[in-house]
């Protein structure tokens, strides 16, 4: 068994599955089912560690609202461990909708917390006893390397990012994938490095 720690986003997902196609605006379709269930491909795989019998520690934020209180039920039902997960009252959770269409998805992101979450809202202290972080880092090349600017005192470390643009809308621009110039970062705390000695992601990692 190995004692892992995970930083990464905490947001849940609505599955939309049996749609015909997506409404037009003013129309209201019917589908055939809908489920919450967990989002975050971090807290994803810390549950998957947990399954195997690892001691998993989760590090991210929520909104103290009931989509918090079910992402943190989620990963408890599961055997992560929650207490190092920051609750903000003031914040609302992060939620995707993922309307399934035959193969393809089409979805709406309410960031919410997720871009809420500040590198001060992680005490690495807690890490030293680890083994193993992994960290899941904002889309972006500018926005991976803030997320790294405590080395774990364990031996290995990893890293992920997203693997699908976001599209989102800035004031006078049209859709945008990722960030461009005049565009704020869906993430603003994680844009830039406060450390200019902080360490870049491990090479290689994945």
């Amino acid at each position: 068994m190995a004692a892992i720690a995970v930083i990464g986003e905490l947001n849940l997902d609505l599955i939309v599955t049996g749609a015909p196609r997506l409404p037009r605006p003013g129309e209201e379709i019917i589908v055939g089912g809908m489920e919450l269930t967990l989002g975050s491909s971090s807290a994803i795989m810390a549950c998957q560690a947990a399954r195997i019998g690892d001691d998993v520690l989760f590090l991210s934020k929520v909104g103290g609202d009931n989509f918090g209180r079910r992402a943190l039920d989620f990963l408890r039902a599961k055997g992560v461990v929650t207490d190092a997960i920051a609750v903000d009252d003031s914040l609302a959770t992060g939620l995707t909708i993922s309307i399934a269409l035959g193969s393809e998805r089409a979805m709406v992101t309410h960031l919410g917390s997720i871009q809420e979450m500040r590198l001060s809202d992680v005490d690495f202290s807690i890490l030293q006893t680890r083994q193993h972080l992994h960290i899941r880092t904002p889309a972006g090349p500018t926005r991976a390397r803030p997320m790294a600017t405590s080395k774990p005192s364990g031996p290995t470390s990893t890293s992920s990012s997203p693997t699908r643009p976001r599209l989102r809308t800035c004031p006078g621009r049209p859709l945008l994938k990722t960030r461009s110039p005049g565009c704020p970062s869906a993430f603003p705390s994680w844009s830039s490095s406060s450390d200019p000695t902080a360490p870049s992601p491990a090479a290689g990692a994945k």
